[in-house]
């Protein structure tokens, strides 16, 4: 979730406004721009816990990179993120640092901002005995146990998750992603890249499965990260099937989100709980004394949690979070396919017979067995390396110097699902073994 809300008092009254919304984020090719989002774990190298926000927690991390020139901001007094020419550093429910990247032009750029990130982070960090890791979930102890950070938004939504009595809790204080914002030119290029967003997250979830260690054990699954995802809340997380399917416009994408629950609107600096009001019963019918507006819709749009998630650009969500290889390897795999005419036909041609159940089996085969799953008659692994030649000649027209990361994300793929099969590491083993910082 973004970390202000969006603050747009326009009136919201029809339809056709929402549908102005999206359109709005329209740009032509020669302003596309690749944006990373990226959540780690914080740990004690002494004691493996991980850190509360007061006691030289996370309060002291966030307020160590004013010296790097980042800015405060805070929440009733308190502090939860901060911001440096356009890029952002929040913290998740459980105490994920998240870095949400400034848009840039290139995947390079991508790369620098990573290494800039992790060199701040180390500074700060190692004076308070803290490293971070990049895995998609905590590798110890239950939700329950996790810290809690002083947000008021994630009170309300914690209340939402629990009544429904999913794996929600997980999702919000144990999991950890990384994921790639991208831009599209106009309506058919912003539905296309959706749905063939949707039908990659399969291959993409198994290629960036590292989550098969949790709650002190090794289970038999690659990614527990994915499995707690698929149970949270169908509401936000199932889009409907007509998206999978050639001709969705942004109606459809517009039609599922009002008839999701809302969570929160902001009046006045406070988060007023909405109780599970459809946004289309409070498009009609308003709440108490306030009435939407589109900074509502858009608030209400970074509540939803689908794979791939439009707003005024698209956001691809199905990875675990790794390392290096994996935050830049996600924006050079993306940018190759999507940014590339060439690439984004021929990745077309490669998934044309695929549909909705295809996909939703094959997320929970990728969920269990990772590159070994199957998406119908081919192995995910089949599927994986026929994407990443698609990338990659993309990227030899785009930017050829980003190849080579293309190449790291397969083998650290290949080298992750192999070592899981023979080595079971101890949480603190993995834990160093993932070290970012």
């Amino acid at each position: 979730m973004s970390l202000n809300p969006l603050i747009d008092e326009e009136a919201l009254t029809n339809m056709e406004q929402l549908a102005a919304y999206f359109r709005s984020g329209c740009k032509p090719s020669s302003a596309f721009r690749i944006g990373t989002e990226h959540e780690k774990f914080g740990w004690y190298a002494d004691t493996y816990a991980r850190p509360q926000y007061q006691d030289e927690g996370i309060e002291a991390v966030l307020l160590g990179f004013e010296q790097f020139g980042w800015a405060p901001i805070e929440e009733q007094g308190t502090v939860v993120g901060m911001m440096r020419d356009g890029a952002s550093i929040t913290i998740e429910p459980g105490g994920q640092l998240e870095l949400s990247g400034a848009p840039l032009q290139n995947v390079i750029e991508t790369a620098r901002e990573y290494d800039r990130h992790m060199l701040e982070l180390k500074e700060i960090s190692s004076p308070l005995g803290l490293h971070w890791s990049g895995l998609g979930v905590f590798p110890t102890g239950s939700a329950e146990d996790a810290p809690l950070m002083p947000k008021p938004r994630y009170r309300i939504l914690e209340k939402h998750l629990r009544a429904l009595k999913g794996a929600g809790l997980d999702m919000m204080r144990q999991t950890a992603t990384v994921q790639v914002n991208l831009d599209y030119l106009d309506e058919d290029d912003a539905m296309e890249k959706l749905r063939l967003g949707l039908l990659l997250h399969p291959i993409i979830m198994a290629l960036f499965a590292n989550a098969a260690f949790v709650n002190g054990e090794w289970g038999p699954v690659s990614s527990r990260r994915s499995q707690i995802w698929e149970t949270t809340s169908p509401l936000r997380t199932d889009l409907d099937e007509s998206l999978y399917a050639v001709g969705a416009r942004f109606e459809d994408y517009i039609r599922w989100s009002v008839r999701a629950p809302m969570l929160f609107i902001y009046r006045n600096g406070v988060y007023q709980d909405c109780k599970g009001l459809l946004f289309e019963d409070f498009l009609n019918e308003g709440l108490e004394e306030h009435q939407p507006t589109m900074g509502d819709y858009a608030l209400h749009l970074s509540t939803l949690f689908p794979p791939v998630r439009l707003k005024k650009y698209l956001e691809i969500r199905g990875a675990d979070m790794g390392g290096r290889a994996e935050v830049v390897g996600l924006a050079a795999l993306y940018k190759g396919l999507f940014y590339s005419r060439e690439s984004l036909d021929d990745c077309r041609c490669l998934l044309a017979d695929l549909n909705y159940s295809d996909v939703m089996a094959a997320s929970r085969s990728a969920a269990r067995v990772g590159l070994s799953g199957r998406l119908k008659e081919r192995r995910l692994l089949s599927y994986a390396t026929d994407v990443i030649e698609i990338a990659r000649n993309g990227l030899k027209s785009l930017e050829p110097e980003a190849e080579h990361f293309l190449s790291q994300l397969l083998d650290r793929a290949l080298r992750r699902q192999e070592h899981a099969k023979t080595a079971k590491l101890t949480a603190a083993e993995l834990l160093a073994d993932t070290t970012l910082v």
